[in-house]
């Protein structure tokens, strides 16, 4: 017999409804599943991904852990550069400095050579100014003397 046949109808209703609610949740159920299975691809798909995004990330670490050295080296070398150059300025400072006083000594020399020719100079014109007064007395007492 029938199960539907023997009951009342407000039963039977009620026993539709319940079949309809069971036919509604196994879809659901279905539909969860589908859901559930999609989502443990993705994660599969992720997890590969994730691999090769660690790859990925490695790789990158590598070039940034390269960049940083050269990085770290060029500094070095221009820290080196800088202090070669210091070296450099200060070498040629203290030359430059030592060819100042050598310049600075020769024409304090040279100043005194002229300074010591030019008196020289003016105690020689002195000199001769001298002696042609004494000349110019000289002769003018062998004039009177020749006159006399």
């Amino acid at each position: 017999m029938d199960n539907q046949q023997t009951l009342p109808p407000h039963f039977q209703n009620e026993l539709n409804l319940l079949k309809n609610e069971i036919d509604e949740l196994k879809k659901l159920n279905e539909d969860q599943k589908d859901v559930i299975y999609d989502q443990a691809m993705t994660i599969r798909e992720l997890k590969k991904e994730g691999v090769s995004n660690k790859d990925e990330i490695k790789k990158l670490q590598l070039i940034c852990d390269k960049s940083e050295k050269k990085i770290t080296d060029l500094e070095a070398k221009m820290v080196e550069t800088e202090n070669q150059n210091i070296n450099q300025r200060k070498h040629y400072q203290t030359k430059t400095g030592k060819l100042k006083a050598i310049v600075e000594t020769r024409n304090k020399l040279l100043k005194a050579i002229v300074e010591a020719r030019n008196k020289r100079i003016t105690e020689l014109n002195e000199t001769i100014k001298n002696h042609e007064k004494v000349e110019y007395n000289f002769r003018l007492n062998i004039t009177e003397l020749e006159k006399n």
